[in-house]
This record gives structure tokens, sequence and C-alpha cells, in this order.
């Protein structure tokens, strides 16, 4: 794993020792010291007149027994403060940049409630810079005691994409999370990744080395959580530590995968992709007979944070009427690693290539996205009927505009609307002799359930085009701006997107109703020599006191 060399010497007031031989502690104001390194730090107590504490009633001031800023190692942009007091306090530490963008702010941490030691993560730090920390400690009686330390963040990993940033974002105190693939060869490097958020001056505020990483959701307790591989989901703190991982083998009854999306819903159990494999025949074999198939259809299940499922559905049971729909990428051997050994022939089809979970506001629906398919289904969440299926040869009329093609990340709109990327490998009359090239866009349909009619209301292609044959997300923001991430650009449309001289990139745009680009993340590029994709970006609320509780996404309700 990349690691980053740490300029950050940690500030620790031995106090107990210091004060038992009647001096300060050590950096102190009494002993005019402080800590080697560029890290330094005072302590001083007061009442809460600002007075050493005295008789005739006067309640002695609180002291700070250690005052302890360390590194985390798993995400160089974050500080975790340790604070210990002689007895119950009120702990705020005021956060002020010294050295660093000119639009790091000041603002405060603190405990979330009053207590002796405490541990305050701090996070939406800036590589290299530095900030100056002043604790705060205040008792029940109002008397207070003051600690302050300067600390010089570590610098970005080496090993980081290159990041160029366009504008700025119209929501200041918002970041951008995203994943980071490289490529090695025809795929992905297994050994490397990253999970990072950029603040709304595109400066990376939140990095952690993950590999294989993928869909990046937040849970209400203030965690994290990644979908890994095609395997597991890791839980992460606030400061991008590991809690736990949840694994598709060790749920009870154990699933095939766990892939492409990790929905942690409200009642504190996860939504998931996974897959079985099943021998189907009666499907055309192209010389007038008929075959069987070895073919991969995706499962729908929900599992508890104990990691006992609660509730699964699969669609070769509530789609069987379309599972010989053979549509452009059942073909692909995209299953064959996990299946290839067990499945009869050898290979597989992959049938659905379900890539997002949506649940309405309300609970009582989940929208599933099957690539392969070109629809957009609907399910009851409780009998898993089929309600409709949106896309070609679905159940909807299309009364103006354009379907999606092998589409990713829907969106469903407070106004019953939906949002999705078109990622558009198939569309008709585009990348043919004497066609105009492929491209992907976003595209927002209104939907009429009662004469099963969809309307394009709205989509967006960029201004230099662009195509993303795979990967991508939409998520439209409250002020009606939408965050589009072409995650999978290729450099040369016609090429097979796996070639490896075939250059992949992404970028990350906020684009306004009137198509304005006003925020612009580019990751690497057709030039860059190295190939990275992003599979998905979130937008929500950072600041030094980040939790994802306090930040839920508006891309997808998980009720």
């Amino acid at each position: 794993m990349p690691t980053s060399s740490a300029r950050l010497v940690p500030i620790v007031f031995a106090a107990s020792l210091a004060w038992a031989l009647g001096c300060g502690a050590p950096g102190s104001a009494s002993d005019g010291g402080g800590t080697d390194g560029e890290t330094t730090g005072t302590d001083t107590g007061t009442t809460g007149e600002g007075t050493a504490g005295t008789s005739g009633g006067a309640t002695d001031p609180p002291k700070i027994l250690s005052f302890e800023v360390k590194e985390v190692p798993d995400n160089p942009l974050a500080l975790e403060i340790e604070v210990l007091a002689d007895r119950t306090v009120t702990s705020t530490v005021t956060v002020e940049p010294i050295d660093a963008p000119a639009d790091a702010e000041p603002g405060n941490v603190g405990c979330p409630q009053p207590a002796e030691a405490c541990a305050i993560p701090l996070t939406g730090l800036h590589a290299d810079a530095t900030y100056h920390l002043t604790l705060t400690v205040e008792d029940g009686a109002g008397a207070t005691a003051m600690a302050e330390a300067t600390v010089t963040v570590a610098p970005l990993p080496a090993t980081l994409p290159p990041l160029v940033t366009t504008g700025r974002s119209g929501e200041p105190g918002a970041w951008t999370f995203f994943n980071v693939m490289r490529w090695l060869g025809p795929g992905f490097d297994a050994a490397w990744g990253y999970v990072l958020a950029v603040d709304a001056a595109g400066h990376p505020v939140w990095v952690r080395f993950l590999p294989q990483s993928g869909d990046v959701s937040f849970a209400d307790d203030g965690s994290v959580v990644v979908q890994v591989a095609a395997e597991r989901a890791l839980v992460l703190d606030r400061l991008g530590r590991d809690i736990a991982p949840f694994v598709a083998s060790d749920l009870s009854p154990a699933i095939d995968t766990m892939h492409h999306e990790i929905l942690p819903k409200e009642d504190g159990t996860y939504a998931t992709l996974s897959t079985e494999l099943r021998t189907i025949d009666g499907y055309d074999d192209g010389m007038g007979g008929q075959t069987a198939y070895d073919v991969v259809g995706d499962v729908l299940v929900e599992f508890d944070a104990t990691g006992a499922v609660t509730w699964e559905i699969s669609l070769f049971d509530v789609l069987a009427d379309a599972v010989h729909r053979v549509r452009p990428g059942f073909h692909a051997p995209f299953w064959d690693p996990v299946y290839a050994d067990v499945a009869p022939s050898g290979t597989t089809k992959d049938w659905t290539h379900g890539n997002a979970l949506v649940y309405s506001a309300d609970g009582t629906r989940v929208l599933v996205s099957l690539r392969t398919q070109d629809w957009i289904v609907t399910l009851d969440r409780v009998t898993g009927e089929v309600l409709h299926r949106l896309g070609p040869e679905g159940d909807f009329a299309l009364i103006e505009g354009d379907w999606f093609y092998h589409q990713h990340a829907p969106e469903l709109l407070p106004d019953g609307a939906l949002a999705v990327y078109d990622n558009g490998n198939t569309r008709p009359g585009t990348g043919g002799a004497g066609e105009p090239p492929r491209y992907s866009r976003v595209v927002v349909y209104d939907l009429d359930e009662d004469a099963m009619e969809a309307t394009e209301r709205w989509s967006h292609v960029a201004e230099d085009g662009g195509y993303a044959p795979f990967l991508g997300d939409v998520d439209v923001r409250p002020d009606g701006s939408v965050l589009v991430t072409d995650g999978g650009l290729v450099g040369d449309p016609d090429r097979a997107p796996n070639d490896p001289a075939n250059p992949k990139f992404a970028r990350i745009s906020e684009v306004t109703t009137d198509g304005t680009v006003r925020f612009r993340l580019d990751v690497g590029g057709p030039d860059a020599g190295t190939s990275f994709s992003v599979y998905r970006a979130e937008r929500v609320a950072g600041g030094y006191d980040f939790a994802a509780s306090s930040s839920r996404s508006t891309r997808r309700p998980r009720q």
C-alpha cells in the first residue's frame, strides 16, 4: 500500500508528572518550550472569568492531562485529536488555516458530549497545509483551560492520479466523493485503487487507498460504505479506517457475489446486488435450432448488520418471461471469472448485468437497472411483482425523445421523474459507416404510469462530446443542477474499451439546467499515459467535522 511520509509530530501534554513536580506541562507557557519538528503547543488554564482559580468558592480550572494530535495512517488528510482532562469537560477544537489554500476557512470540531476523555475526528484538511489548533475544555461550572498546537499535514500520496479542476462548484460546503480505478493491460489493476473526496474548488480533502473499490455510500451512523471487487463491502469510519467487512460468502445464507451496489438503508440494513447461475435451454442457436446456455442473472438482496440475509428476489423468477430476451452484451463473458469453473459449458452468458438499485421514497418499490436488457425494471418491494419495464421494447411508449442504452445509475426525482446515465453503446444510428459517432449523455424522463407514457424532459451531452461505453452516474442536486460522472470515457469510440492502446479516463461535471458547466474535474486524460476510470461520484456535505450521517445523498432514496 502506498504511504506518505508524515510531517506531523504529535503534541502530548504529560501534565500529571509536570504538575506533580510543580512545573508546567512540556511545551506549556511555564517552560516556554515546544515539541521538536513541525508541531508545537502551549497549555494554559483559566476560570470562566479568565483568572486563575481562587479561594472563597471559586472553582479551580480543569487540567488538560493529555492533548495528542495523531495522524491517521489510512487517510493522510485527516487527524484524530485525543483529549484527557482531570474531570468531565466539554472539549472544542478551533481549526485555523495558516498556510493553506486561500479558500480554506476556520472552523470548530468537538466531542459529541461531555467526558473526561474523548477522541475528536478532524477531516477535510489540505495536503501540505499548516493549521493552528486551539483546544478549549470547559467544566460544568464554566471554568476553562486551553492548549494549542500547530500541525502541518502530510503530502498527497504520490500514486494518486492526475486531477485537473476547472471552475468551482455551486455548492460551497459540499464534497464530491468518488472512487478511482487504474487500468493494467486489458483490465483493472487489482492491487490499486482510491476512494477520495474533493472540495468545491477541487482540492482533495479525504483520501483512502482501497484497491478494487466501487460504489461509495453513506450510512446514518456516520460511516462510509464501499463496495469492493465483486465479493464484499467494507464499512469505514469518517476518518477512513476499517470498521467491518461484509463478505458475500460469509452472509447467512451465503450469496455468490456482491457487486455494483451497496446501499445502507434507514432501518440499518443494507441492499446489494448478487448473482446466480442457471443452465437454461430454448435459446436460438443461430442455425434454426435451439441450445442451452449457462446464464448469469441478478439477485436483489438485503442483509442486516449481523450478515443475515433478510430479503432476496431472483430475477430469474420474476422476469421469467424475458429470460430468452437476448440483447447486445448477452454473450460477453463478464462473469466467467466467478462461474467458469462451475458452469457445465465452461463459459457464461450475461443476461441482466444489474448495476444499480433504487428504492422509492416510501419503500414500497425497488428499481433495478439491467444494462444488458436496456431496461430499468420496477418491482413491488413486498410481493416481487414486476410493475413495469422502462426502456426499448418495455412497457412505456416513448412520446418524445430517445431511449437510453446500456445505462447506469438511475435516480428517482421528488416529482416522480427519472434521471439516468445513458452510456449509448447500442444507440441506433450511431457508430456505423456514414453515421455520427457514438456518444453518452444524461437524460431525465417524465413518467405517466396511468397512460404508460414516457417523455424526455431534459438531456445533456458534453460540449466536446465524449463516449463512455461503461460506468457513469447522474445526481440531480437540490438547486436543479446535475452532477454528471462520465466514468468510462475512451479515446477511440471505435476500438474495444479494454484495448490497452485505447486510453481510458474520467470526468466529473456540475451542469446547470441550461447546459453551463460550472465545475469540472478531469481524472487522467487521453494523453495521461496511464488509464483511469471512475464508477460513480457522490455529493455530500463536508467539513472539518464530516460525518456521513449529516450528509445524506440525494442520489437514491434509501427506505
